[in-house]
């Protein structure tokens, strides 16, 4: 188990720098996310600035991914803290995205963790996955199986793709996906 284990955070973390963004940005979208469209950019601002939720995930969300505006993380990491500390889920998880891959140098693995702990305790799935990379791997915690297996499931359950396809992995060790 552990053998197999360590093969697939191998071929997991490989894979994850490549999806790990793209994957975020398609996992848990809000109503909010899949229409912002339907608001222009202006009224998020002012929706956001009178402390809708909502609008500043939405901020947090377009600034961090250049969608309707110039991707600028400065902007990002205002927005994603702002609505990580009121304690959106989504905001949480591009929060900790922004120091776990050092938008706003310098990376800071002990913060990202701490923001992917607040929002997989709401349960966002990418967050439980992402959980589950840094128990597997040892990231800013003391490495643990348990609590990782724990971590891949909980994102599994909620429909996380990779979670899926490790857990396929762990069952069937000699099957390639």
């Amino acid at each position: 188990m552990k053998h197999v284990l360590k093969r697939i955070i191998r071929v997991t973390t490989a894979s994850l720098l490549v999806v790990c963004s793209a994957q975020l940005f398609s996992d848990d979208k809000t109503d909010e996310e899949n229409n912002a469209s339907a608001l222009s950019f202006e009224a998020i601002v002012e929706y956001a600035k009178d402390g809708d939720l909502d609008a500043i995930h939405g901020l947090c969300y377009r600034f961090l991914q250049g969608i309707g505006v110039e991707k600028n993380y400065p902007n990002a990491y205002f927005w994603c803290k702002k609505g990580a500390t009121l304690g959106h889920s989504g905001s949480q998880t591009l929060f900790a995205e922004i120091h776990n891959f050092g938008h706003i140098p310098p990376v800071d693995y002990s913060t990202a963790f701490d923001w992917y702990q607040k929002a997989a305790e709401q349960g966002h799935q990418h967050a439980q996955y992402m959980l589950f990379i840094y128990y597997a791997k040892g990231i800013a915690v003391e490495q643990s199986n348990d609590l990782a297996i724990k971590w891949l499931i909980e994102a599994a359950k909620r429909g996380h793709q990779g979670a899926i396809d490790a857990l396929k992995k762990i069952q069937n060790p000699d099957t390639e996906t």
